[in-house]
């Protein structure tokens, strides 16, 4: 299939929107083109491509979803709103207009499970949801001799500076994320980093701990952390086999066993006594490091997220005779265009 991709950023090589959406796609197989979400640019390429399939992260308001809608009618593609949510670091799309894109996209689907019950009598056939996710392609190439230290992700927001000086002196500390090169701290630092080497930092640690996200993220997304996802920091250390510690709250368990496949800490004090615990017990460390690989590999990929997408247009010969009746009724039930 002809698939275009539009978001903010969507060129950027390493974005969020290449690794969650256009690799995952081209691994599939399919021809994908990717434009930036303005109305010139997106009118213009739909008329060169006649694309089947458009896909949007309305990250900003260059465009609303009326005038998507006018363009992908003139084209006769259909047209999908692909929403983040409230991520816990990067680019997040709000949910206040919700609404609006249940009116005009033929399908929108959302990363919450909350929201998803929320809206999913307003919105219909017309509303799925889609968990975060993770491509494991983009980590193959890490590359690591041994673990040694912590990686620890997040900004120098107070709270995780006041973390921070509590692990000084217990372990190697490496921290991924904005505003720790200025303070007086015996760290090791990265401000950010494209997956691939992101996947040698987190196969590289004993353990990835998630920090708490910046009040300005929290701002943004209007959400606390316990309201927040899943971090896509866990699903990268999962898949290459890391165990991650994790602030608990409803969006761990959504995609993971809380007994099996993470730990999880209820504020800095509990942190602080259960990471020395943890150093010290690499064999339970490493058991649940293979339970959280296993998992995402099984349950939580991007390519399998896509395919399941895309099944209803799938070609006829690329499916089994007895679910082709299944299939017509699928495509039969989604609004074109």
């Amino acid at each position: 299939m002809r698939i275009l991709v539009s978001g903010n950023g969507a060129n950027v090589l390493g974005n969020y929107l290449q690794n969650e959406v256009v690799e995952p796609l081209r691994f599939l197989g399919h021809e994908v083109l990717v434009t930036e979400l303005t109305e010139t640019k997106l009118r213009k390429t739909l008329h060169k491509f006649s694309p089947d399939i458009l896909v949007v992260i309305p990250s900003n308001k260059g465009i609303t979803g009326a005038r998507i809608r006018a363009l992908t009618v003139e084209s006769e593609t259909v047209a999908i709103c692909l929403h983040t949510g409230c991520r816990y670091s990067g680019t997040s799309t709000s949910l206040n207009d919700l609404e609006e894109d249940l009116r005009e996209y033929d399908l929108v689907f959302v990363p919450e499970e909350h929201v998803y019950e929320e809206y999913k009598n307003i919105g219909g056939y017309r509303l799925s949801l889609l968990k975060p996710s993770v491509h494991p392609p983009s980590l193959v190439s890490a590359v690591v001799s041994e673990r040694r230290g912590i990686v620890c992700v997040g900004d120098a927001d107070p709270i995780n500076v006041e973390m921070m000086l509590a692990l000084q002196g217990v372990e190697e500390v490496t921290v991924l994320g904005e505003g720790w090169e200025d303070l007086p701290l015996d760290i090791n630092y990265e401000v950010s980093l494209p997956i691939a080497e992101r996947g040698t930092l987190f196969a590289g640690a004993k353990i990835v701990v998630e920090l708490a996200p910046s009040l300005t993220q929290q701002s943004v997304t209007r959400r606390s952390h316990s309201e927040m996802g899943i971090s896509s920091f866990v699903l990268e250390a999962a898949a290459v086999c890391t165990a991650s510690v994790v602030f608990e709250r409803p969006g761990i368990a959504e995609h993971f066993d809380i007994e099996n496949d993470v730990f999880v800490y209820r504020g800095n004090d509990d942190l602080g006594q259960l990471l020395p615990m943890l150093l010290a017990s690499s064999n339970d460390v490493e058991m649940v490091a293979h339970n959280a690989w296993h998992r995402v590999h099984s349950d939580h990929t991007w390519s399998q997220r896509w395919q399941s997408i895309l099944e209803p247009w799938l070609p006829r010969y690329e499916s089994d005779p007895e679910e082709d009746v299944l299939k017509l009724k699928a495509r039969q039930s989604v609004a074109v265009n």
